[in-house]
């Protein structure tokens, strides 16, 4: 599901609420403004992955309220964490650069940030994410 941005005076962020958050993104200069992005929305705990084996771990038994997820991360999909997540029934969003139609099918309805995107348009689609 690729999410729109919607621009307002207000912003997105009143539908974000804070807690940790798991954030599985390769690409270090990208993980730390999603680490920003996820502060600047209420986050209090950042468990920000370049592994794939502990965005695993968190996602299996950790304190989660919400995790962003790369899909490729060092040649690999990460549907095993995105299946975690989605067994514990906690909120995810892919951020990628696939289209929703290149997402694993049991995952396609899931919120989609695709890449390159800007601040609002992680606010957009965290709110949607949230309200899920």
């Amino acid at each position: 599901m690729r999410v729109q941005p919607q621009h307002d005076s207000e912003g997105s962020g009143a539908a974000c609420r804070s807690g940790a958050v798991l954030i599985l993104e390769d690409d270090g200069l990208l993980s730390l403004m999603l680490e920003d992005l996820a502060r600047e929305q209420g986050a209090t705990t950042i468990h920000a992955c370049r592994d794939p084996e502990e965005a695993l771990r968190l996602a299996s038994a950790g304190s989660i309220d919400y995790a962003v997820l790369d899909v490729w991360l060092h040649g690999r999909v990460t549907y095993d964490v995105a299946d975690a997540l989605a067994a514990r029934d906690i909120p995810f969003l892919f951020c990628t650069g696939l289209t929703s139609a290149d997402i694993a099918a049991r995952h396609r309805d899931r919120p989609l940030l695709q890449k390159p995107y800007g601040d609002a348009d992680f606010r957009a689609v965290l709110a949607v994410t949230l309200r899920r």
